[in-house]
């Protein structure tokens, strides 16, 4: 989560800064959100890259019928930063 608020800072101009908190922290302030989001990056966290290991086979947009998909950094360039 750190590097991708780092592309958007850079992107933007706009100074951040990552602050990690503990699960019940998150969850006041994602109310509603916050504890499930909290166990999925708890999750990654703990998991990584075997989180995905693909053993299924993965779901991408070719099999989807989706076209025009594209990298995260190349999504975050093409948003629309003006009005923030």
């Amino acid at each position: 989560m750190g590097s991708l608020l780092d592309r958007w800072s850079k992107l933007t101009g706009k100074e951040t800064e990552y602050i990690q908190v503990d699960l019940e922290q998150f969850d006041r302030l994602w109310p509603k959100w916050g504890r499930e989001i909290g166990f999925m990056l708890q999750f990654w966290e703990e998991w990584g890259d075997r989180s995905w290991t693909g053993e299924e086979g993965i779901l991408d947009g070719e099999a989807l019928g989706v076209k025009g998909l594209v990298d995260v950094q190349s999504a975050l360039e093409e948003l629309d930063y003006s009005d923030i």
